[in-house]
């Protein structure tokens, strides 16, 4: 199967549908303004809340350390969390986006559009923050930001949806356009719903959907990417257009319907909960078509991937993917849920999508921009740092789990004297073991934000628009 390439010789994956019949009149810079402009503020709401969760995991061994009025312990999380999830993973799935679309079908419409709908995000997380940190925080896990500061992120992907489906229209259709577009799409649609002024079992049902909608936007927006990046880091073309399909359909038919699954044992009915398992369960088949795809598209290049920072990068994303299937099956499926149900467990869940699967994505894209290299020490303490306290939470959730399940039954673990001691206890070490992970992590986070600076300002290739366009 011969490579598609544009006329600067750069390979792209393969379309999904036959292009439209157009004549290329020439080749013009794309300067990559709202990408340079998302991975920019992006990179700030990283670091600032990896040093965040790094203080969090301190503060589990130090309880006093830096416990100021605004940055008590259950506000500094949330905020941090929020400053990682909208600041730093959607701004940099719309950076990918503004990337990858213009190479793929052609230069960015609506360009003002695209940095308005950046700036939309930014200032909604900075809101956020704020709130979180001074006033009232929302009720649910990973969507404590108040409505207003949604708003603004809410309408900053749809912003970013539109550019991206205009700058596609009427011209050839890739798959990694598929995943952004409806990635953004589905954020939207989903942080709008836990947004709505419901009640009970109602508004728990609805943050959890949001929960999974987010998840979904990020995943889809990494997958769109990687989609993006691995053939052109091989050379090779993208090895089935038919499995390109079916991972799109079953990720955003699986993965934004997993909510249930987050809140197995909650307020829910038996039977919300079988459905919950059902789709946790159902995670493995796009990940299955993703992981088979790329990785076939690996294929004569596997000795590149410890030599080569995207390459790198980009597997470690799809490893971290692999394991968010195993972090849901967990809490989806009742009998496991029975043990790591509202333990640490849950606590790995957004640092695996968020840190595993889009950070690794977005920053191979980042690097990939500024020309690859040489696989660092500090990004390899990054990937070790983010699946090994990935680990350790699972390590701790099960512990716990099993250590409550033991309670009744041993008499040596309850509420109180020397039995609350005994369930405490174990904890300590999973404590400083918590925050020495974050060191590496924030440590290769901040080697890239200070030595990957530069960005290649591309030829891409333009076409003569239809007459209808």
């Amino acid at each position: 199967m011969a490579i598609e390439t544009g006329e600067s010789g750069i390979p792209i994956d393969q379309p999904l549908t036959a292009p439209p019949v157009v004549e290329s009149s020439g080749v013009k810079v794309h300067g990559d303004g709202p990408t340079k402009l998302a991975f920019r503020l992006g990179g700030i709401f990283l670091i600032l809340g990896v040093a965040g969760l790094l203080l969090q995991a301190l503060r589990l061994s130090v309880p006093e350390l830096l416990n100021i009025e605004g940055f008590s312990f259950g506000r500094l999380q949330p905020a941090a969390l929020g400053a990682i999830t909208f600041g730093w993973a959607m701004l940099a799935s719309m950076g990918a986006a503004f990337y990858a679309v213009p190479r793929l079908v052609g230069p960015l419409r609506l360009g003002p559009l695209a940095n308005l709908s950046v700036l939309s995000v930014a200032v909604g997380t900075v809101l956020g923050i704020v709130s979180v940190l001074m006033f009232e925080t929302a009720p649910g896990f990973q969507l404590e930001f108040p409505l207003f500061a949604d708003a603004l992120i809410i309408a900053g992907l749809v912003l970013a949806a539109g550019v991206v489906v205009e700058t596609s229209r009427n011209r050839r259709a890739y798959i990694s356009v598929w995943f952004f577009s409806a990635a953004f799409t589905f954020g939207a649609l989903g942080l709008a719903l836990s947004n709505l002024p419901l009640d009970g079992l109602d508004q728990a049902l609805a943050l959890r959907l949001g929960q999974a909608a987010i998840w979904t936007l990020i995943i889809g927006s990494a997958v769109g990417t990687l989609y993006f990046l691995i053939p052109r880091g091989t050379g090779n073309a993208l090895y089935s257009a038919k499995l390109s399909a079916i991972s799109f359909w079953a990720l955003f038919g699986v993965f934004g319907w997993i909510g249930p699954a987050l809140m197995t044992y909650g307020p829910a009915p038996a039977w919300l909960d079988t459905i919950g398992a059902l789709f946790a369960i159902a995670t493995i088949v796009p990940v299955a078509a993703v992981l088979a795809n790329l990785g076939l598209t690996l294929q004569g290049r596997w000795t590149d991937i410890t030599s080569s920072t995207v390459l790198t990068l980009a597997v470690a994303s799809l490893a971290s993917l692999t394991l968010v299937s195993v972090h849901v099956i967990g809490l989806g499926v009742r009998s496991a849920s029975a043990v790591v149900q509202f333990t640490p467990w849950i606590e790995a869940g957004p640092l695996l999508v968020v840190l595993g699967v889009a950070t690794f994505a977005f920053l191979a894209l980042r690097v990939e921009g500024a020309g690859d290299r040489p696989v660092s020490w500090f990004i390899r303490g990054l990937i070790a740092g983010v699946l090994g306290l990935v680990l350790l939470l699972w390590v701790n959730g099960l512990a716990t789990g099993l250590t409550w399940l033991a309670g009744p039954n041993s008499q040596n673990f309850t509420n109180v004297g020397d039995g609350f001691s005994n369930t405490t206890v174990l904890q300590v070490g999973f404590d400083v073991a918590r925050w020495l992970l974050w060191i590496p992590i924030l440590a290769g986070t901040m080697f890239a934000w200070v030595n990957v600076t530069r960005w290649n300002d591309e030829l891409v290739e333009v076409f003569e628009e239809p007459a209808d366009a």
